[in-house]
């Protein structure tokens, strides 16, 4: 199979090699697409105001429901 070029190969050897190679690279939001997507994401949440980091948790007034016994 080395020698054959893919255009030639078993269609699920060639779909098997594309997938395997770049795999976690397209699951991961890497190239020039998703870094325009980033950006555009990075500017609107500027403009809400939604770029700050997020604020203290007050768990203060949160309690088990009654009868669960925790």
């Amino acid at each position: 199979m080395a020698g054959i070029p893919p255009e030639h190969a078993p269609r699920t050897n060639l779909t098997s090699r594309r997938n395997a190679a770049d795999f976690r690279e397209r699951m991961s939001g890497t190239g020039v697409i998703a870094n325009q997507i980033g950006a555009m994401v990075a500017v609107f949440a500027s403009g809400y105001g939604l770029d700050g980091g997020l604020l203290a948790y007050d768990c203060s007034r949160f309690h088990a429901p009654a009868g669960l016994g925790i």
